[in-house]
């Protein structure tokens, strides 16, 4: 689905989402993405996170 170069990134993003949604350190953006079922219990990242991260780059890439 996705190549292992952009894993990494694409977790930070979903962190950095759950941290714009209110998370206040690292382990609660953790836990928020488990609860969205975007990362799975292995750290690895779900279809449903996969469609998040490209939602939200599209949507950055319009914005101004």
């Amino acid at each position: 689905m996705i190549d292992d170069a952009n894993i990494t990134d694409y977790r930070q993003i979903l962190l950095d989402i759950a941290r714009s949604l209110g998370a206040e350190n690292l382990l609660n953006a953790w836990t928020m993405c488990r609860m969205r079922n975007w990362i799975d219990e292995y750290g690895e990242i779900t279809s449903e996170g996969v469609a998040q991260v490209l939602s939200f780059k599209k949507i950055a890439t319009i914005t101004p």
